[in-house]
């Protein structure tokens, strides 16, 4: 059995299938694990998810837009623009069912057996597995409960409705929506660790008080991590334990596996 990888596919499911061609996907003996945007940005989104949702011995961990449509699903309006790739996902027929699994996806993967991580966007350096893991059970609870509506408010719009404070404290709330972005969102972060959503650039012309999420890691001495969302860093970082593999397949690049067993990398082109 072989543990394979794949970046953020955002929509392209020509070139998802061709990859799994390209690494000779076994879904009976082989496992893949993608590290979320599986969706938008790609005119073939749904076909994407209804594909990823049919393999049986395939995971992901949730990304800032699987977490976008459960809040449009939810009724939450956001600042989106590709409203036909909206309402193909959001008018078919198995919506709920397909709804009702991402709920249930993982925030971050930990796998202590291969020494391996796998979140969408980053951690915080100073994060322990024991943390990771902490961190990741307080929000998949809150996304898998009855208040899951809620806590998208919340993380979306600022919006507290007093049925979360039956679960939480306002202050843990705000602590969990921060991990929340941590996982899904990080890039750069600054003063005592917030974040920056702004500036997406390689770290050698970042402004000077950015720091890479990245940087001075304390768990890389047992786990690697692997990671998508930051497509302009491709996989070209020469750091230990650290693996890019979002390749910007939606902007005209290539999407990118894996294979945990040799390291070795499979591209396909965009097109």
């Amino acid at each position: 059995m072989s543990i394979y990888f794949i970046g953020d596919v955002h929509g392209c499911y020509n070139e998802l299938c061709r990859l799994l061609d390209i690494i000779n996907y076994d879904d009976n003996n082989d496992q893949l694990l993608l590290t979320g945007d599986l969706i938008f940005r790609g005119a073939k989104s749904l076909e994407v998810l209804k594909l990823i949702y049919k393999l049986k011995n395939t995971n992901i961990v949730l990304g800032n837009h699987e977490l976008n449509l459960l809040a449009l699903y939810n009724g939450i309006s956001l600042k989106y623009n590709d409203l036909v790739i909206t309402n193909n996902i959001l008018h078919s027929s198995e919506i709920e069912e397909l709804i009702s699994w991402l709920k249930f996806r993982p925030i971050s993967i930990v796998n202590k057996t291969k020494k391996f991580i796998v979140v969408h966007a980053g951690i915080l350096p100073f994060w322990s597995i024991k943390k990771i893991i902490k961190y990741t059970k307080e929000i998949e609870f809150i996304l898998r409960s009855s208040y899951h509506k809620y806590f998208l408010y919340f993380l979306f719009k600022n919006s507290l409705n007093n049925k979360l404070l039956e679960l939480f404290t306002l202050h843990k709330l705000e602590y969990i929506r921060f991990n929340t972005n941590v996982f899904t969102r990080i890039r750069y972060y600054y003063n005592y660790y917030q974040l920056d959503n702004k500036y997406l650039g390689f770290p050698i012309n970042k402004p000077t008080h950015l720091i890479p999420w990245f940087n001075k890691v304390q768990i890389l001495n047992k786990y690697s991590i692997i990671f998508g969302h930051w497509s302009t860093l491709s996989n070209n970082l020469a750091l230990s334990k650290i693996y890019n593999i979002d390749t910007g397949c939606c902007w005209g690049r290539k999407l990118t596996a894996l294979c945990w067993d040799n390291k070795k990398y499979y591209y396909v082109n965009k097109g």
